[in-house]
């Protein structure tokens, strides 16, 4: 198992009021210590063990439905010592410290949506940093979300001024004050209403600085769509590439349009928004299937792409793992149509990965040994390495 320290920022209100001490010093419960309500920002960190014998996306965890009660970290998530700062100060020292540590020095940033309680969202954000092995600085932002799925109105009722001004301080800072050399920001659902009018607060601030995000993606976001459109022409200077994912399959959000009864949704890829400086990718033919059906893609079967934006700033036009579809006002970039015949999910995959751990030229020399060796699946090696020499055309 890898074992993930997450850092956090957080507008939830904790639920018990006198924490246990142990030798002098408090120790906090990450299942139980935060709940639904609002309360001024704080921050801190959870250590997590992630399974590595598992399928990319999972979470997997103990359950009394199964034969394995009793968490164990070879086989589920478990959230393990929580640290709850005293200060900001404190949260940056600890968050440069794991930058320092780091070659990359990069931070994630994952903004969780509806129905997900506190451990929800550190598990998430610590399979996503498993999985994108990031080298740095995992941070989650987690909203008073009630983390249940009868609590939709709950949760939007958490959308305040308070709550977007404190999302914006919390960026500014990882931005500013950590030294990070690459900020990545990813948001899912519910949670793009606060990225999205945060960000129009970083823009509208004398403060911000250009483009202080390198990848900015806005994944199934339950966001008006006008509202959506209307934001971004604001806002797409913050970073040197947004990415909407959406989906025509989207069963929460086309529960979310009627429950609203605003129209569609931002990630609702029927009528997908087409707009300059937002590269749109609709993940529509490449649904899997099950119950999240179109909702969770860029987590399952549109990692790979993800992948390739949060690794190596790919453009779309160099990710053929996506075909293209010309609308009346720009470019969709369809996920499940590569454009090359050698170029599907896996392969690619396993091309972003060999060029993210050994970089462009020596996963060009590592390719070439394994395609012309014989050995292991030399198809998948063969193409992989035709993929990464596309990279270089």
């Amino acid at each position: 198992f890898a074992l993930v320290r997450v850092f956090f920022g957080t507008n939830r209100a904790p639920t018990i009021k006198r924490v246990a001490m142990v030798g002098g010093k408090p120790v906090f419960n990450p299942y139980k210590y935060y709940g639904g309500k609002q309360a001024p920002l704080a921050t801190g960190s959870v250590m997590v063990s992630v399974p590595r014998n598992r399928a990319v996306g999972d979470i997997p965890k103990a359950s009394i439905f199964s034969f394995d009660r009793r968490p164990d970290p070879a086989k589920h998530v478990i959230l393990g010592d929580m640290q709850v700062d005293a200060t900001m100060a404190e949260f940056l020292a600890n968050v440069r410290i794991s930058l320092a540590r780091s070659q990359r020095r990069e931070i994630f940033i994952f903004i969780h949506g509806y129905n997900n309680d506190f451990p929800t969202a550190v598990e998430r954000t610590a399979q996503l940093a498993v999985d994108l092995e990031i080298d740095g600085a995992p941070v989650l932002y987690s909203w008073p979300s009630a983390g249940s799925v009868f609590g939709y109105k709950a949760d939007r009722a958490q959308i305040t001024q308070a709550t977007i001004d404190d999302l914006e301080h919390f960026l500014h800072v990882l931005t500013e004050q950590t030294g990070a050399e690459r900020v990545n920001i990813v948001a899912h659902s519910m949670g793009n209403e606060f990225l999205v009018r945060a960000l129009q607060e970083m823009a509208d601030d004398e403060r911000a600085v250009p483009a202080p995000f390198d990848q900015v993606v806005f994944a199934s976001p339950d966001v008006d769509a006008d509202d959506f459109i209307e934001m971004m022409d604001r806002v797409h200077g913050l970073a040197k590439d947004m990415t909407l994912y959406a989906s025509a399959k989207d069963r929460a959000l086309q529960a979310s349009s009627r429950f609203n009864k605003s129209g569609r949704r931002a990630g609702d890829a029927s009528e997908p928004i087409l707009l300059a400086g937002l590269n749109t990718v609709d993940t529509t033919p490449g649904a899997t299937g099950g119950l999240d059906l179109g909702h969770s893609d860029i987590f399952g079967a549109a990692f790979p792409d993800f992948q390739a934006i949060t690794w190596l700033s790919l453009e779309p036009e160099q990710r053929c793992i996506l075909g293209k579809r010309e609308g009346k006002t720009g470019t969709a970039w369809i996920f499940g149509t590569p454009r090359a015949d050698y170029c599907d999910a896996e392969d690619f995959a396993t091309a972003m990965t060999t060029v993210r751990r050994l970089g462009p030229d020596k996963a060009l020399t590592e390719l070439q040994s394994r395609a012309l060796s014989g050995v292991g699946d030399a198809a998948r090696w063969q193409s992989a390495l035709r993929i990464v020499e596309s990279l270089k055309d």
